[in-house]
C-alpha cells in the first residue's frame, strides 16, 4: 500500500482490529461454556453447552483458516510495450528499456543464424507496403486544399469490436516475436534464480538444476530457445569462427556474444529440489512443486498502446508516426497449495518467486521505466528550454537590443521601478 492513503489504511486497520475483537469475544464465550461443561460433565444438561460451544470455537477456526487460505494465491499484471519499426523490419529498440533492448537483439542474432524466421517476420511487412500505382491519400489532401497555406494532417482512433471466431488468422510473424518475448522472460528468470541460489551450497540436497536436456518440450515448442542454447558446438556461425577449437579456461560456458549479433546462452533452471517445469501453451511457463504452484503467461494480442506525450521525437529521435506500439501484458500467478502450510522451515528456498516478481516489474514493466527515468520532469524541462530558445530566436530575427524589455509586463515592471527611484 503507498504511503500517500492514509486513510485506505487507517479504514483496513480498523476492519481488522473489528474482526480480530469479535473473534476473540466468539472465541472466549465457546472456551468458557466448554469449560463449563467439563466441570460439570455428568450433568445431562450440558449436552447442549457442549454442542453450542464446540460450534462457536469451530466457527472462529474455519474463519481463520479461511482468511488464510484466500491469501495463498496473488496475481501480478505487467503491462510492457514493443515498439516496431515498419520501414527497417525490426523490434525499435528503447534506450535503457531492459525489456526492449535485449528483445531488439534477440531478434537481431535470431534471424542472423535462421533465414526461415527471418523471412516469416519480414513477409508481414511486405504485405503492409503501400501500392505504388495508388495515389498517396495526403497528396490528394493537399491538392485539394492548395487555398490554404499550411499543410493540413489527420490521425484518427479507431474502436473495432470483433468476436472471438472473427478474429484475424494467425501471423507467422506473431509467432516469430512471441517465441522471442517467451525467451527474453525465461532468459530473466534462469539469470535471476542463479543470482539468487549462488550463495547456496553445491551439494545442497533440497536444490536441483535443470538443464537444456531435462525440459526438451520447452525447447522443441520454442524454435529461439531452442536455437540460442543449443551448444555453440553445434552451430556453424561459431563453428565457422574457431570458437568451438579454442582452448577453454577452467569452468563453463554460460554464453558467448558477438559483435555481428550472434549469442548463445547456456538454458539452466535453478530450482528447489522436485520442481517441474512445464509449457502448458504458447507464451506460458509452469513451475510446480510440492509447495507452490507458478505461472508466467504473456499476452501479444496485437493491441495497440502508447507512449508518453512527446517521447517518440524528444527521446527516441523520430519525428515521424511510423513506429507501431505494441501492448503486452505479463501475468504472474502464484498458489501456495494449502498442505504446504504445516511446513514451518525451508522456506527461503521459496523466497525467489517475491524477488523475481518485482526484478521483472523492474525489467519489463513501462511504468516502472517511465517512472525511473523521471519522464515527467524531463519533458517539461524540455518544454521551457524550447520556449526559451523561441524567445531568442524571435528576439534575434527582430533584432532588439538586450536592454530591450521582451514583454509588456516586463516593461511596466522597469518603468514602476525607475519612478520609485
Amino acid at each position: 500500500m503507498k504511503e500517500n492513503n492514509i486513510l485506505a489504511y487507517l479504514l483496513s486497520r480498523k476492519a481488522d482490529l473489528i474482526k480480530l475483537i469479535l473473534g476473540a469475544f466468539i472465541l472466549a464465550l465457546g472456551t468458557s461454556l466448554l469449560a463449563n461443561y467439563l466441570t460439570d460433565w455428568l450433568s445431562e444438561k450440558m449436552n447442549v453447552v457442549l454442542i453450542i460451544s464446540i460450534s462457536l470455537i469451530s466457527l472462529v477456526v474455519l474463519y481463520f483458516v479461511y482468511s488464510l487460505l484466500k491469501d495463498t494465491k496473488r496475481s501480478i499484471s505487467i503491462e510492457s510495450v514493443i515498439v516496431i519499426d515498419p520501414k527497417n523490419k525490426e523490434i525499435f529498440p528503447i534506450p535503457r528499456f531492459e525489456f526492449s533492448e535485449r528483445l531488439n537483439r534477440t531478434m537481431k542474432a535470431v534471424f542472423l543464424e535462421n533465414e526461415a524466421l527471418k523471412k516469416y517476420w519480414e513477409d508481414d511487412f511486405k504485405s503492409k507496403e503501400p501500392n505504388k500505382n495508388e495515389e498517396p491519400i495526403e497528396k490528394r489532401v493537399n491538392e485539394e486544399a492548395q487555398d490554404s497555406d499550411k499543410k493540413v494532417e489527420y490521425f484518427s482512433i479507431v474502436r473495432i469490436d470483433r468476436k472471438e471466431e472473427e478474429q484475424k488468422k494467425e501471423k507467422k510473424s506473431d509467432v516469430v516475436l512471441e517465441e522471442a518475448i517467451e525467451h527474453v522472460i525465461i532468459d530473466q528468470l534462469s539469470t535471476h534464480l542463479s543470482t539468487f541460489f549462488n550463495n547456496y551450497s553445491n551439494e545442497d540436497k533440497l536444490i536441483t538444476e535443470l538443464t537444456r536436456k531435462d525440459i526438451p518440450d520447452i525447447l522443441l515448442k520454442n524454435r529461439v530457445v531452442n536455437l540460442l542454447s543449443t551448444p555453440f558446438e553445434d552451430r556453424a556461425i561459431f563453428v565457422k569462427a574457431g570458437m568451438a577449437d579454442k582452448p577453454r579456461e577452467e569452468g563453463e560456458v554460460v554464453s558467448i556474444f558477438g559483435s555481428d549479433g550472434s549469442k548463445y546462452e547456456r538454458f539452466d533452471l535453478v530450482l528447489p529440489k522436485g520442481s517441474k517445469v512445464s509449457r502448458p501453451k504458447r507464451c506460458s511457463l509452469e513451475i510446480d512443486n510440492k509447495r507452490i504452484n507458478f505461472k508466467i503467461e504473456m499476452k501479444n494480442e496485437g493491441f495497440g498502446s502508447t507512449l508518453p506525450h512527446g517521447f517518440e521525437y524528444n527521446y527516441l529521435g523520430v519525428v515521424d508516426r511510423d513506429l507501431v506500439v505494441r501492448k503486452l501484458d505479463i501475468a504472474l500467478t502464484y498458489t501456495i497449495k494449502p498442505l504446504s502450510l504445516l511446513y514451518s522451515s525451508k522456506w527461503n528456498y521459496h523466497d525467489w518467486i517475491d524477488s523475481f516478481a518485482e526484478r521483472l516489474e523492474e525489467f519489463a514493466s513501462v511504468d516502472k521505466f517511465v517512472e525511473r527515468i523521471n519522464w515527467d520532469s524531463t519533458l517539461t524541462s524540455i518544454i521551457t528550454n524550447n520556449q526559451r530558445k523561441k524567445i531568442i530566436r524571435e528576439m534575434e530575427k527582430e533584432k532588439l537590443p538586450p536592454t530591450k524589455p521582451i514583454s509588456k509586463r516586463a516593461d511596466s515592471d522597469n518603468t514602476k521601478h525607475s519612478n520609485s527611484k
